[in-house]
Formats: structure tokens, sequence, C-alpha cells
């Protein structure tokens, strides 16, 4: 099942008991949190050989939504992929860099969806006194559905309006490998993740 319609998306959303949040900065410059659609075939090809064409286009996004847990001071960030490949000779990466407006990166998290050990994250805030680092996040997918989330801990996400860029990429996620393909996706203002 695809869930490019809202209807599916907030019936996924639901099954893994998220909220939906969908729409701009400032239109919901109250609300915490982000969601916002992704449009379908935009996927660069990053280099000339590597993967087949359908392999590089599994990273393609539809969705993205970043939801906090106040109860459990945690933040969940979600994509939905075109699909998820348990593939060996290759990693789907997702990063979400997160950015005061106009100004430089304040916090990132990485994670994969690949099989076995590779599928972890990782995530860095920067603050006055240096870095607060969150590694060894888990990663998690949901059977048959093209959706992966990880739970990042609040101390790894800015406490002000951040604009968020999401990259999804096939690659290594563990190593300095070829990139084959990526999506890119930056949000239309900034929203307040905590």
């Amino acid at each position: 099942m695809t869930l490019r319609s809202r209807t599916a998306r907030t019936t996924a959303a639901a099954t893994l008991g998220l909220a939906l949040v969908v729409g701009t900065g400032a239109a919901h410059a109250g609300l915490i949190g982000y969601g916002q659609d992704d449009p379908s075939g935009d996927v660069t090809i990053t280099a000339k050989k590597g993967l087949p064409k359908a392999q590089r286009k599994s990273i393609d996004l539809a969705f993205v939504q970043v939801q906090a847990r106040p109860d459990e001071r945690m933040v969940d960030f979600l994509v939905q992929l075109k699909y998820l490949t348990d593939s060996k000779k290759f990693d789907q990466v997702v990063t979400f860099s997160l950015s005061r407006p106009e100004e430089s990166q304040l916090a990132g998290v990485t994670f994969s969806p690949s099989p076995g050990d590779r599928r972890d994250g990782s995530a860095v805030r920067r603050t006055a006194d240096g870095a607060k680092t969150c590694s060894d996040l888990t990663t998690q997918t949901f059977g048959d559905e093209p959706l992966a989330l990880v739970s990042v801990p609040y101390k790894c996400v800015p406490d002000e309006a951040v604009e968020i860029t999401v990259v999804t990429s096939t690659g290594t996620f563990h190593g300095d490998g070829p990139t084959f393909s990526r999506d890119r996706q930056v949000s239309d203002g900034a929203f307040q993740l905590r």
C-alpha cells in the first residue's frame, strides 16, 4: 500500500500513534511540529554508475513529519519513502538539518532504515558550551509500510523555531562510499519542534 493520499497517511499516523501535522510555518506559528508532503518523482541521480534506477529512486520522499512527545521528552522524526529496501549493496540514508532562519545549522539528525546493524541513527545539537550528542538511536520500520522513524531526546533538538531541510539518499551510511541519488525537501518557514 502506498501512502500518497491524506486519508492513508492519517490512517498510518493513527496506527503509529502519531498526530498528523501538515502546514506551513506562517499558518501554524502556534503549533509544535512539522508535516509536509513531497512531490513524487523528484529524485536527483548523483552518480553515473552504481545502482539500478529503481533502487536509486527508492528514497523518493512522499511525506515528512516531526512531532514532539512532551511526556517522554522525545521528538519523532518520520519519513515516508517510495519503498524500503533490504539490499545489502547500499543504504537508504535520511538526514534532517535544523537551522535558524537564514543562519547556520543548530542540529542534525541522521538515520537509516537499512536492515540489520545498519538500522540506527544519531543526532547532534550545537550549544553555547559545545555540543549535545545522542548516538545509538534505533530506527523503527513498520512492516510493509515505507515508513522510517527515529525518536530523539529533547537534549539533541533545538528549543527554538527552526527551518527544516530533509535529504534522503542512497549510498553508504557508515563510511565514505559514493552517493547514488538524493531527494530534498525544505520547510516553508520556521517550526517549533518541542
